[in-house]
């Protein structure tokens, strides 16, 4: 009886309000989550207007493209901010801006390359060499 009391007075009070801790932390941790999940949203919503630009205006494309870059940059993924270098290399190359294309594909390269996704790194090794051809270095 005398063990039980004393489980009962002097871990039971700790034990709970370190429950109480874990669950205000995990309630926490699901606020960030779905707050994470709204912003990965109009991450998606910047690139398919992106999209829907890129038909007929390039360059108002990249505006939508460089707004999720720096929605993926504030949420630190660097594969969603290397997606929008490539975007935003993309709609540079159809303006014919090739210095600005050029440095948008090196970072969105240099991320895979860190990231070690090979599909990615000869996707972009492609438009940088489409960049280089725009530009007449191939005869």
């Amino acid at each position: 009886m005398r063990k039980d009391f004393l489980i009962y007075c002097i871990l039971l009070p700790g034990w709970i309000c370190t429950a109480f801790v874990h669950a205000e932390t995990n309630v926490d941790s699901l606020k960030a989550l779905l707050c994470d999940e709204k912003v990965r949203h109009q991450y998606n919503l910047r690139i398919k207007i992106g999209d829907y630009y890129m038909v007929d205006s390039p360059s108002g494309a990249a505006k939508y493209y460089k707004e999720a870059q720096l929605i993926a940059r504030k949420l630190k993924i660097d594969t969603m901010e290397a997606r929008a270098f490539t975007y935003l290399g993309l709609s540079k190359l159809e303006t014919d801006d090739y210095p600005d294309s050029e440095n948008y594909l090196r970072n969105a390269l240099e991320i895979y390359e860190k990231s070690g996704l090979q599909d990615k790194i000869a996707m972009v090794n492609y438009k940088l060499g489409l960049v280089d051809y725009y530009r007449g270095n191939y005869e």
